[in-house]
C-alpha cells in the first residue's frame, strides 16, 4: 500500500485551529453479514479484528478533516499516522470519510475530506499508553526524590490518552 502524506486538521467555528502532517493511506473493508442466532459463525479470515479497538460512537472528537493532493472518496475508509512526538511513537487511527471537498490552492487541486474516527490500532495504543505510564512513573519517582524542585502551585497535568470503546 502506497503511504501518503496529507495534513489533519482541527476545525472550530469554520477556521483552522490545529494542523498536523500525517501519513495515510486507503483501507478496503469488507462488510461480514450480520449473526443470525440460528446460523453458524462465518470464518473472517481476510479480516483480524483483534487488530482495532473500536471506538465509541458517541463521542465527538471535533471538526475533524483530512487535507491532501492525492485523490481520496467518501465513503473510503482511511488509516492515519499519526505522530506523538512526547513518545517517539506512530498512532494508527481508522477513519471514515463522510464527505469530500474539492479546491484549488496555488493552481494544484486540493482534497478535504470531513473524518468520522472509528478504531485505534491496539498494538499501537498499547504501546503509547505503556510509556504514558512509565513517564509518569518516572515523574511521581522524580517528585519524590526532589521535593524542592516541583513547584507547588502547578496543577497536575490532564491525562490526554482518554478514548472510550465501545462494549463488545
Amino acid at each position: 500500500m502506497v503511504d501518503r502524506v496529507g495534513w489533519l486538521e482541527k476545525h472550530k467555528g469554520g477556521r483552522v485551529i490545529s494542523m498536523v502532517e500525517v501519513r495515510y493511506h486507503r483501507v478496503k473493508i469488507k462488510k461480514t453479514p450480520r449473526k443470525k442466532k440460528k446460523a453458524p459463525v462465518q470464518d473472517s479470515s481476510y479480516r483480524d479484528e483483534s487488530l482495532y479497538y473500536v471506538l465509541d460512537k458517541k463521542v465527538n472528537y471535533g471538526e475533524m478533516c483530512l487535507t491532501a493532493n492525492s485523490v481520496f472518496a467518501s465513503k473510503e475508509f482511511i488509516e492515519l499516522d499519526l505522530f506523538v512526538p512526547r513518545h517517539q511513537a506512530k498512532l494508527r487511527l481508522l477513519a471514515k470519510v463522510l464527505k469530500l471537498e474539492t479546491f484549488t490552492e496555488l493552481k494544484r487541486p486540493m482534497f478535504r475530506g470531513d473524518l468520522k474516527f472509528s478504531a485505534v490500532n491496539k498494538y499501537d495504543f498499547e504501546k503509547i499508553k505503556a510509556l504514558e505510564e512509565e513517564r509518569l512513573q518516572k515523574e511521581a519517582a522524580f517528585k519524590a526524590a526532589f521535593p524542592n524542585r516541583v513547584k507547588k502551585d502547578s496543577a497536575p497535568p490532564k491525562n490526554s490518552m482518554r478514548l472510550t470503546f465501545k462494549k463488545g
